[in-house]
């Protein structure tokens, strides 16, 4: 990974961290750049905008979730209970986390969803694939 891709990569993982912890619009872009060490000028850089930097980092968590919820459900070595098990781990884990206020999309949707449709978007298109993972244990 090149050092602008490292930093673009810390900038978005510190922007979800603050954001699940303040709030999307609780978020400034001053406490990102405290928390990056970046300056806002390479972060526009690289962004555009705090929308734009909000977009990506909801796109990337999103990623990594279904990513891995779709490796867990389709190891056929494991059974419905230990899926069920790593599914409800990581929630867990999320829950215990003292900077954790929510489910990231569902608080990006709430700030979100009369003002940017695409950050909307990015929410209910993981809530509509999240779930076919949840719909599973059903059937």
């Amino acid at each position: 990974m090149s050092k602008q891709q490292e930093k673009r990569l810390n900038i978005i993982n510190k922007t979800i961290t603050l954001c699940a912890q303040y709030g999307f619009h609780g978020t400034s872009m001053d406490s990102i750049t405290t928390a990056t060490g970046v300056s806002k000028a390479t972060i526009y850089k690289y962004f555009i905008s705090k929308e734009n930097l909000i977009k990506e980092a909801l796109i990337m968590f999103s990623e990594r979730a279904l990513n891995h919820l779709n490796i867990v459900f389709s190891d056929p070595t494991l059974t419905l209970e230990q899926k069920l098990s790593e599914r409800f781990e990581i929630l867990v884990t999320l829950m215990k986390d003292d900077l954790f206020n929510g489910c990231y999309f569902q608080l990006a949707y709430s700030e979100f969803n009369h003002t940017d449709i695409t950050i909307a978007d990015i929410c209910s298109g993981y809530k509509k694939n999240s779930s076919k993972y949840d719909s599973s244990f059903i059937n």
